[in-house]
């Protein structure tokens, strides 16, 4: 694919998506919104996906660990859920 100029893989483009994905959940739990940590996962497994294709093992784990961390925060948000 080519915008403005430049060429992208499909790596590039998944790589943009997974970038983009945990800005939006930064915000997100910024604003102390559980959704954040969803999409973070879904951000951190693009990113696993794309270092494990480029063998950049050491990088992949790292974002496998995040996916843990991110599990570890809907759980303990989940605890102290007041809503009804």
């Amino acid at each position: 694919m080519v915008i403005a100029g430049i060429m992208f893989g499909y790596l590039d483009i998944l790589e943009i998506v997974g970038a983009t994905l945990a800005t939006i959940g930064a915000v997100l739990n910024a604003r102390g919104l559980i959704s954040g940590f969803y999409v973070w996962i879904a951000s951190n497994l693009i990113l696993v996906t794309i270092n494990f294709v480029t063998h950049h093992y050491p990088q992949a784990l790292l974002f496998v660990v995040y996916c843990g961390t991110s599990s570890y925060g809907i759980y303990q948000w989940g605890k102290h859920d007041t809503r009804p």
